[in-house]
């Protein structure tokens, strides 16, 4: 290398390092735990939740951060583990002072109150569908993203895999919360 190139490399990586300490550090780095009184972190999902019962949605809850740093929050349910590619059981778009959902909030017939929303599912609705694995057992995956963008300003496509909305949000994200359970269908 030349002296010049030298030069502009260290003058480049300096500019990196004060741009960092300057502007903060990269979202996702803040905690997000999200838990749920019907089941535990890679437990079995209890059967009323899902299409052998009352197929309600779980009490869900999260700790972690404040309204005041949040904009909204994006919940997301689904099943990685379905035959065709990732299957979609629940979107729910919601405001920065909410940090819980009580069973059986979402449903048919049932509606989150605004301003929060439910956008489409794979089966073609707006509320929570449970798991109903054609085979085996499934994980499913409850996923919160704390955005810094109100809810009018989430632009997806539904339905959108937890997946899909990391990427296509990504700038968006300040923490993400992860809860599983399982799944086997009695057939």
């Amino acid at each position: 290398m030349k002296k010049n190139e030298i030069l502009l490399f260290i003058i480049a990586i300096i500019i990196g390092f004060l741009t960092y300490y300057i502007l903060g550090t990269p979202n996702m780095n803040k905690t997000l735990t999200l838990t749920s009184n019907a089941f535990t972190n890679g437990a079995s999902i209890p059967a009323e939740y899902t299409c052998d019962g009352e197929n309600s949605s779980p009490q869900l809850s999260w700790t972690g951060l404040s309204s005041d740093t949040v904009k909204s929050y994006a919940l997301i349910v689904d099943d990685p583990d379905a035959p065709k590619g990732t299957y979609v059981h629940w979107i729910a778009l919601l405001p920065p002072t909410t940090t819980s959902l009580s069973k059986g909030i979402s449903g048919n017939n049932k509606n989150i109150p605004s301003p929060a929303k439910e956008l489409t599912n794979e089966f073609g609705n707006t509320y929570y569908g449970g798991p109903c694995p054609p085979n085996g057992t499934h994980t499913y995956r409850f996923t919160l993203f704390a955005l810094d963008v109100p809810i009018e300003s989430i632009q997806i496509k539904a339905p959108c895999t937890a997946d899909a909305f990391e990427t296509t949000m990504s700038t968006a994200i300040t923490a993400k919360a992860l809860l599983t359970g399982t799944y086997t269908h009695a057939h």
